[in-house]
């Protein structure tokens, strides 16, 4: 790094053919790999429920990234992220050790089944997205897999998601 933060691949001069390809390959994966899982069209249908306008798998202005949910009349992305956007933390790693007694089986099946924010780390590749996303739009949500799945119920759903908007500043 250069006393200003820049890497030197940043102030690199590269041909004008390499950037233009770059650029071609970036927004064919942008236009192409677009899917809409289960639990993401579940949080659209939370979404309709609470009465909040939103439109599913769209661009971004610069048209570089493709939101899972995207809440207009907030400016607010919305991603839905599933176990490939995480990373599983060994249990053993900085942590007691995993010797004798103490854990009942009924919390190693809810860790396992679950996850915990202690269980499951961001990829780097999702935190970077993230902040991408968040110089994009006034604000940014995650919703993470093992989070929404853990809810059962309706109710609880709209509760959950309810707040998570709350946090960034949607008042529905």
């Amino acid at each position: 790094d250069d006393e200003t933060g820049n890497t030197m691949l940043s102030s690199a001069n590269f041909p004008s053919w390499i950037m233009h390809e770059a650029r071609e390959e970036w927004m064919r994966n942008v236009f192409d790999d677009v899917d809409v899982s289960r639990m993401h069209a579940e949080v659209a249908v939370v979404l309709a429920d609470l009465g909040i306008a939103h439109e599913m798998e769209c661009l971004t202005d610069d048209e570089y990234f493709s939101l899972d949910l995207y809440l207009l009349d907030y400016d607010l992305a919305l991603e839905v992220d599933g176990p490939g956007h995480f990373v599983k933390i060994n249990a053993d790693e900085g942590g007691s050790g995993g010797g004798g007694g103490g854990g009942s089986k009924g919390s190693s099946e809810s860790t396992a089944t679950t996850g915990t924010p202690q269980t499951y780390r961001r990829t780097p590749s999702t935190e970077l997205r993230d902040m991408f996303l968040r110089r994009r739009h006034r604000g940014m949500v995650t919703v993470p897999w093992y989070e929404f799945e853990a809810l059962e119920g309706t109710a609880r759903r709209r509760e959950y998601m309810t707040a998570k908007l709350r946090a960034a500043g949607v008042d529905d």
